[in-house]
């Protein structure tokens, strides 16, 4: 397939269509949902896309017509548009259990399609999200390979779609503006009703001027104007199409009080610069923003590395009132792995102050590795490790296609 990027969900989703009779694909519009599908099942499933308009009619007007049109295994694409669809497909399915990876469905993920599939699929079907381009998965047609601060910046300026790495001539900001018009307008639309889109505008850049921090929904809503309901619901329609991911606190019966508002990370970089209103590297570079959109990036790419293997991301933070904090908390087989990330070239022992606090409140047996996750070299990593505290280059996350090769080194 021409100007396909290959993906990490790729073995997850050969993996999941032994086990389901029915797979769902999920994730933000423009993630590369079509391509990988097709892609990996073009000489296996038939494909049918139910965005156009007649096909969508017929399904809709004859939907056992149209499955009797569309036989298994097949590929349905954009299944959103006609989610009536799958209670007919699970009588297909259930009409022969032992068959897997008939239907493989895609979708831009929202409430009234998840709801659906859990409804009428329940037990039938495997579920995975596909987000935008990992670092790992840089074709480097527009950006080289993620290593220090400059390219960084650059890759987080620019976003993860691979829209914008298959054409360099497409202008970032203009591209994610228009993303953006389009997702609220189609999408927003369609899960929720919001009389006015401008507010709901106003809300995600308020929201995106918090991301990385702890969210004060109290400040959102005088912001916005909007309730704090109103804010808790507007968010999980972010979190549910996978704009945004909600980090909620680390807690494990730790003797000192822990906070225990949600952080929030936007699930694309470029989205994120755009809506804080960088368009430059220089500007990214010498501003404030810069250590909480690092850790925004490394954020997201945690959160690829469980989605992009099967799993269900199993993210955390951690803060207590004395302001002991670690930026992330993963839970990965049995244990608790601390990673801590800075936007700097010179690392500091105070870097760690947050990571050994941690290791003092969780049981031995618990802990897994304690990181640091500086834009370094391989050679300043190894120099700096030691058996308490790893240091992770971010060339040794741009590199990472599992969470096992992050979190067991």
């Amino acid at each position: 397939m021409a100007s396909y990027f290959h993906r990490n969900l790729e073995p997850a989703l050969r993996t999941t269509l032994k086990q389901f009779p029915a797979v769902i694909v999920t994730g933000p519009r423009q993630s590369g949902k079509t391509s990988l599908v097709k892609a990996v099942l073009s000489g296996s499933h038939n494909y049918v896309s139910l965005e156009t308009q007649d096909i969508r009619a017929f399904a809709l007007r004859d939907p056992r017509g149209f499955l009797e049109r569309n036989t298994p295994p097949v590929i349905m694409d954009e299944i959103q548009y006609a989610p009536e669809l799958l209670n007919y497909i699970k009588e297909l399915i259930d009409g022969d259990r032992d068959k897997m990876g008939q239907f493989v469905l895609t979708g831009s993920q929202n409430f009234l399609l998840m709801q659906g599939v859990s409804q009428s699929l329940a037990g039938r079907v495997g579920i995975l999200e596909l987000y935008p381009l990992a670092l790992s998965e840089n074709p480097e047609n527009r950006l080289p390979a993620v290593k220090n601060h400059k390219s960084a910046a650059d890759w987080m300026l620019c976003g993860s779609y691979p829209e914008l790495h298959r054409r360099k001539e497409l202008n970032c900001r203009a591209w994610q503006n228009a993303y953006l018009s389009t997702y609220i307008e189609r999408d927003v639309r369609q899960i929720i009703r919001v009389g006015d889109l401008n507010t709901f505008s106003q809300f995600v850049r308020v929201l995106a001027s918090q991301a990385g921090g702890l969210l004060n929904m109290s400040s959102v809503s005088t912001e916005t104007g909007i309730s704090v309901n109103s804010v808790k619901n507007w968010l999980s329609v972010l979190n549910a199409s996978c704009q945004t991911i909600t980090l909620p606190p680390f807690y494990l019966k730790f003797k000192k009080r822990l906070i225990h508002a949600p952080k929030v990370y936007f699930a694309d970089t470029g989205t994120l610069s755009n809506l804080l209103g960088l368009s430059e590297t220089k500007q990214l570079l010498d501003g404030p923003q810069s250590g909480y959109l690092f850790e925004n990036l490394v954020a997201g790419e945690l959160f690829r590395l469980f989605a992009n293997s099967g799993e269900k991301p199993a993210l955390y933070y951690w803060r207590t009132a004395a302001n002991d904090e670690v930026d992330f908390i993963a839970e990965w087989r049995g244990k608790f792995h601390a990673l801590e990330c800075k936007f700097t070239s010179t690392p500091s022992p105070s870097h760690a102050r947050g990571l050994e606090a941690f290791s003092k409140e969780i049981p031995t047996a618990k802990q897994g590795i304690k990181a640091i996750i500086y834009p370094c070299d391989g050679k300043l990593a190894k120099s700096l490790s030691t058996n308490k505290i790893r240091i992770i280059p971010l060339s040794r996350l741009a590199a990472a296609k599992t969470v096992t090769s992050i979190l067991e080194f």
